[in-house]
């Protein structure tokens, strides 16, 4: 969040107000792979120069988020958090071709993941998937009979839903 950023005094050469390009072009893997590297870059670089957890959890109280997330953050912290894709698209592909998926991971793949650890429970569980982003079209395909997409109005995943 720009906020976070600014709030820490990130410097300029950090500054994340890009355009954001189509999905499944070339464009979109340079920039999806810039903004992955350039917060874990900032992170590091802040680290170096003595921000503390302390800073940030006090930046994290005067915004506007809940407040369990503080805990959340100082969790992942103690687990040695790094800001990382889900998947490392520069030594392979998710094997993904959906044209709404990001280069660095296919919400459809963890969905199917999801689906196969819950069919040894409960195959009839009813899901429920939430997501408002383009990226959340896939995994709105990989749903069964029974399942349900819950995107807001009017946003990305609505409009692309609506056309199909």
């Amino acid at each position: 969040d720009n906020w976070v950023v600014d709030e820490l005094g990130v410097p300029p050469s950090y500054s994340i107000n890009f355009f954001l390009p189509c999905p499944g072009t070339l464009l979109w893997l340079v920039f999806d792979f810039l903004y992955f590297t350039l917060h874990d870059q900032m992170m590091k670089e802040l680290h170096s120069k003595g921000t503390r957890i302390e800073d940030i959890a006090a930046v994290l109280k005067r915004s506007p988020i809940h407040p369990r997330i503080v805990e959340a953050i100082k969790s992942a912290h103690a687990l040695g958090l790094r800001i990382l894709p889900h998947h490392d698209f520069t030594k392979s592909s998710h094997g993904c071709q959906h044209p709404s998926c990001l280069p660095n991971m296919c919400k459809g793949i963890v969905i199917e993941r999801i689906q196969a650890s819950l069919s040894m429970e409960d195959p009839k569980k009813t899901k429920i998937y939430l997501g408002d982003g383009l990226g959340d079209f896939c995994p709105s395909l990989k749903l069964g009979d029974g399942d349900y997409v819950m995107p807001r109005k009017d946003v990305p995943v609505w409009d692309l839903i609506c056309k199909n």
